[in-house]
């Protein structure tokens, strides 16, 4: 598993345990609020960077598609000047 993946589920499991203060005063232990706001909102976040992530690998990949279809273009023009060079030639 990835390093950057587990410190945060670290964090979520850390903030939404109740406090051992609370359990051992006998009073009921109830998550607390940050915990329960970071667990409401981490499936959004998880969205929303697979969604960046996913945007800018497509930018780069179209990038490097262009990149080479330049490249390919070119070297059929000097496939095809050759050719024609040949057949004025003839």
């Amino acid at each position: 598993m990835n390093c950057k993946l587990v410190w945060p589920l670290l964090l979520v499991l850390w903030v939404s345990t109740p406090s051992n203060s609370l359990a051992q005063a006998g009073q009921d232990a109830e998550p607390s609020k940050l915990g329960v706001y970071l667990a409401s909102w981490i499936p959004l976040l998880i969205i929303f960077g697979v969604l960046f992530w996913f945007t800018k690998y497509a930018r780069q990949t179209q990038t490097r598609a262009r990149l080479h279809m330049d490249a390919v273009e070119k070297k059929l023009d000097r496939i095809v000047d050759i050719l024609e060079g040949n057949q004025k030639g003839r």
